[in-house]
């Protein structure tokens, strides 16, 4: 981390700290992509499951099957908040990015011609291309890291509630499995 004798110290630094930012919240946006086909298998497994069990149910009519019905509606239920929360996760976002490479390179060409014009240097106030580079390069990423990383957070808890219904559909399925090998079961 080299600094231009005119440049703060402390741009350089914040620069590069926020430049690790940026990374790192595009990074967390791979990391929701990367977690769907587990959760996704773990869904069509249940929905199977559901399938399965919906199938041996005992009569409706009685009080047994009116409550193996409750528990497959609430495993059922589950499923789908889960379903509907990992969509929410993946839903359509604008990250924000810095400055393409193209504009980024014609800024700093710009301010390199600013810093090597002789009527510039005659004045007192000393201006340094690396500084107003590195300032405008802090800010944007500023901008963009505080934009991406609400939304990363935003994703994170939809999956996060997504794994959450997707765990508790096991529970009224087990209650179920249980129930319906007991109902099979009295009538063997």
């Amino acid at each position: 981390m080299t600094t231009d004798p005119e440049e703060p110290a402390a741009l350089a630094y914040v620069e590069m700290t926020l430049s690790a930012a940026y990374r790192v919240e595009i990074d967390r946006a791979e990391n929701v992509w990367r977690s769907l086909p587990m959760l996704g298998m773990v869904l069509a497994i249940e929905l199977v499951a559901i399938a399965v069990l919906a199938g041996g149910l005992p009569a409706s009519i009685s009080i047994e099957g009116a409550l193996c019905l409750l528990l497959l509606l609430a495993a059922a239920g589950a499923v789908l908040a889960s379903l509907s929360w990992l969509v929410a996760s993946v839903g359509p976002q604008s990250f924000r990015f810095v400055a393409r490479e193209q504009a980024l390179l014609t800024y700093a060409q710009t301010l390199i011609h600013r810093e090597q014009d002789p009527s510039n240097q005659q004045q007192h106030d000393p201006f340094s291309a690396v500084a107003t580079l590195r300032t405008e390069l802090a800010r944007q990423y500023a901008a963009a890291v505080d934009h991406n990383r609400r939304i990363n957070d935003w994703r994170e808890r939809q999956r996060g509630l997504a794994t959450v219904a997707g765990l508790a559909a096991f529970v009224p399925m087990l209650l179920l499995a249980g129930a319906s090998f007991v109902h099979h079961a009295a009538q063997n």
